[in-house]
């Protein structure tokens, strides 16, 4: 969904993310980052799809998102599921929220403006929260509650204290 410029720009702005990763890191965290962030805006929803959906890349996106060379030389590789899943599981969110937000700002007047606002709980624990163009749901901001166990009672105030903060910190103009 994006053109090369600005897969080069978010994979520059998702490197200032930090990286939780010690050892074994072969993809850049902005290369990955963006590659997952790319299947997002593509309408992927799960790991698994996400994962599947770097065969679909051609040379070209996997240069522009500076995976490395294949071992023969022959192509770019792309992150395997179990890559991803480290790095989701490691990641804070709270950090790549906030550049990802800051980015999807920076080039306002390219993306969608009508905004429809939906939060999740993910495994009940952490809630995500994402104003997004309502007829394409192109995201164009996010933001990651405090982590508080999900009940009843502060299922929609934890949405609304996040929605509301996030409004504030993005030009909705």
């Amino acid at each position: 969904p994006l053109k090369a410029p600005q897969a080069r720009s978010l994979r520059a702005a998702l490197a200032e993310v930090p990286d939780p990763r010690t050892s074994n890191r072969s993809f850049p965290i902005g290369s990955m980052l963006a590659f997952i962030a790319m299947a997002l805006l593509a309408g992927k929803t799960s790991l698994a799809a996400i994962q599947r959906y770097g065969a679909f890349l051609t040379h070209s996106q996997r240069v522009w998102l500076d995976f490395p060379e294949k071992k023969n030389g022959k192509g770019r590789k792309t992150p395997s599921y179990k890559a991803l899943y480290n790095l989701l599981g490691k990641l804070d969110p709270q950090a790549f929220a906030a550049v990802l937000s800051e980015w999807l700002a920076e080039h306002e007047g390219e993306l969608p403006r009508a905004l429809a606002v939906d939060g999740k709980y993910v495994r009940d624990q952490v809630l995500t929260l994402c104003f997004s163009e309502h007829e394409t749901g192109a995201p164009v901001a996010c933001a990651v509650a405090d982590e508080k166990p999900r009940t009843e009672d502060n299922k929609t105030d934890g949405e609304l204290t996040v929605s509301k903060k996030l409004c504030s910190q993005t030009n909705l103009n």
